[in-house]
């Protein structure tokens, strides 16, 4: 449970989520959601436009091609049935989005964006936290960040997961 998945955090960074989602509660009228899109266009527009003005190493990623990409994965992952949009919205307005795909009683946290604007807010950290915290409710048995050795992932207790490469030849007769 939420209470159980805070406690394997350290005391530190258990402090801070719980103080800055107390902050971004008192911000305003705050709503969390994360479920299948109704329309994917729309929701992957909303989460490349964050993701672009988020952070500029971000925006130099999103170029053309990869933007393709995004939304030809969003269409198959949609089509499986395991594409899955989450939003933190104040006051109406979508402020951050993470775009995650659920398989397997796994999330998979693919990507995110946030409104600049609000980054006092954290809302970049709490759309994954809030994420992490609708598959607990969700009763899923993981929770996966996928690659990638940013800070965040290990604050909220990720860990390393080794992946390696093996390749074997057969030669001879046998």
């Amino acid at each position: 449970d939420w209470d159980a998945y805070l406690m394997t955090i350290s005391t530190h960074q258990r402090h801070e989520v719980k103080r800055k989602g107390r902050r971004l509660d008192e911000a305003g009228n705050l709503v969390f959601d994360i479920k299948p899109p109704q329309n994917v266009e729309f929701e992957l527009t909303a989460l490349i436009r964050l993701l672009r003005i988020s952070r500029q190493d971000k925006a130099e990623f999103m170029t053309p091609d990869m933007e393709v990409f995004f939304r030809d994965l969003a269409a198959a992952m949609h089509r499986a049935g395991w594409l899955r949009f989450g939003h933190i919205k104040l006051d109406d307005d979508i402020i951050a989005s993470v775009m995650c795909f659920d398989y397997n009683d796994t999330r998979y946290l693919y990507n995110s964006g946030y409104e600049p604007m609000r980054a006092g807010l954290s809302v970049g950290l709490l759309s994954k936290v809030y994420s992490i915290k609708d598959a607990i409710d969700q009763k899923m048995r993981k929770y996966d960040f996928l690659k990638g050795a940013e800070v965040y992932k290990y604050h909220l207790g990720g860990q390393e997961i080794p992946v390696s490469r093996v390749r074997i030849e057969l030669s001879g007769g046998k």
